[in-house]
């Protein structure tokens, strides 16, 4: 059995967030140009790549991103086409969030940040999301 080092709980991951940004379920507004859309596709592990390139329009993007707008300290999860890559949202970026990804934005003074994207990265979580799909939704 695992132990917890000494003052600290265990909690489900839902408990110690502020917000979950999520927008599966809906089709992006994509556009030639406009603000970058961040999809599955551009989340990697850790980091963002932008190879693959899309758009949201300038004028829909508010509308798209209704749900909330990402800020520096959010990471963000793909929850499908891969599961379990993370990576931080970059700070003073403007981007569109694809449906393929959720923002989780920590508690402050419950979760660090870096603790809960270094945990995203790690092989205990991958072994987690392997062994358990209702971790991607």
């Amino acid at each position: 059995m695992n132990s917890l080092p000494v003052g600290w709980i265990n909690n489900e991951l839902r408990t110690v967030l502020e917000k979950i940004i999520d927008y599966r379920g809906q089709s992006v507004p994509k556009a030639d140009k406009g603000v970058p859309l961040v999809t599955a596709r551009n989340v990697k592990k850790g980091y963002l790549d932008f190879l693959s390139k899309e758009y949201v329009d300038e004028d829909l993007y508010s509308v798209w991103m209704s749900r909330g707008i990402p800020i520096s300290t959010d990471i963000l999860f793909t929850t499908e086409a891969p599961l379990g890559n993370a990576c931080r949202y970059p700070n003073g970026a403007k981007y569109a969030i694809g449906q393929r990804i959720v923002c989780l934005r920590a508690k402050k003074n419950i979760l660090d940040s870096d603790y809960l994207l270094y945990f995203l990265l790690s092989d205990h979580c991958s072994g987690l999301i392997e062994t358990d799909t209702s971790i991607g939704g």
